[in-house]
């Protein structure tokens, strides 16, 4: 659709104008959104840019290590019951009916920050592995126990512990394999100095939804990992375009020193960086404002995602290019003074 849609309208467009100056004035002309002429040091700021992805990296993994990671059904195995109240409710009245009902362990969770609708968890290990049995059960404790609130029984997830950890195992594994499949396809696609770059921003972007889930405590799902897949998707996408105008510059301008080209060349895509970024997330508010709980956890990591993946493509990808360029040169002269 890009390219077919893109070109039709295109052409039914310039069909309808008289000459090339209307044609430029339709496109924007001089006045366009261009940053060519911004002057500014992309690479130098990279560092600092780095140092912060390390910080957001450290963090994470400090809180994933004292907080945890808050494993969905999906992946923890157990059972999950959305329910609705046609009236305010507290999670303590909730916890009470399902002691009832024989369920020790059972967690509330508001959605939305509402009173009226919950997230239910609780482990089949509680209920001697008849997790379905326990769901009927509490159901039917909430209609007698709970009649006066109205409650409605949405939707109930059923996972075994087992499947649970296969299914961590293999959202863990589907991330690992997208990287080195990007890794060795920009290896080939450019050269080595560009692929390690490309890698390293991919990582930083991954630590970065992975804060959200964790630091604010979400529910970490298979749609988390549909999040992460797609936000490594975008982000390779968008490291390429900066990538492939690197590459452009360094063979028309092979004089200019690498440092130049690269800060030149991210002049010249940064207005198409930040437009594919703005409408990627004008796409995803309309979910942030209208969507519910799963869905609204997998567009708000996908915003998050979008933004770290813009930011890192412009200072982090381009820099380490550099950096590494650097890095080989002086290993090569080193070698030259051993010989």
């Amino acid at each position: 659709t890009s390219l077919y849609c893109t070109r039709m309208f295109f052409e039914l467009k310039l069909a309808l104008q008289s000459s090339d100056s209307k044609v430029r004035q339709w496109l924007g002309g001089s006045g366009s959104a261009r940053f060519t002429d911004l002057g500014l040091n992309f690479v130098d700021f990279g560092r600092l840019a780095s140092i912060i992805g390390v910080v957001i990296a450290a963090v994470v993994i400090g809180t994933g290590s004292l907080k945890g990671v808050n494993w969905s059904v999906d992946f923890a195995g157990g059972t999950e019951m959305e329910v609705f109240f046609g009236k305010d409710i507290s999670s303590k009245d909730i916890r009470v009916a399902g002691e009832k009902a024989g369920v020790k362990n059972l967690t509330p969770q508001s959605l939305e920050g509402s009173s009226k609708k919950y997230l239910l968890r609780f482990d089949k290990g509680e209920t001697d592995g008849r997790g379905q049995s326990a769901a009927m059960n509490l159901s039917e404790v909430f209609k007698k126990e709970l009649a006066e609130f109205v409650p409605d029984i949405q939707r109930v997830d059923f996972v075994g512990p087992q499947i649970g950890k296969e299914l961590r195992s293999q959202g863990a594994l589907s991330v690992l394999w997208a990287l080195i499949g990007v890794f060795i396809y920009i290896g080939f696609r450019f050269d080595m100095r560009f692929a390690p770059g490309a890698i390293v921003k991919m990582v930083h972007d991954v630590f970065i939804i992975l804060g959200f889930y964790i630091i604010f405590g979400r529910s970490f799902d298979l749609t988390s990992v549909a999040a992460l897949l797609t936000v490594v998707g975008y982000s390779v996408n968008d490291t390429i375009v900066i990538y492939d105008r690197i590459r452009e510059n360094i063979l028309l301008h092979p004089k200019r020193l690498l440092k130049e080209n690269i800060n030149f060349s991210i002049s010249e895509t940064l207005s198409r960086t930040i437009n594919t970024s703005i409408t990627t997330i004008m796409a995803l508010i309309g979910v942030l404002i209208f969507g519910s709980a799963q869905i609204w956890n997998f567009a708000a990591a996908m915003a998050i995602g979008v933004i770290a993946a813009t930011w890192s493509s412009t200072f982090i990808a381009s820099s380490f290019v550099f950096w590494l360029e650097g890095w080989q040169k002086s290993r090569s002269a080193k070698k030259a003074i051993a010989s």
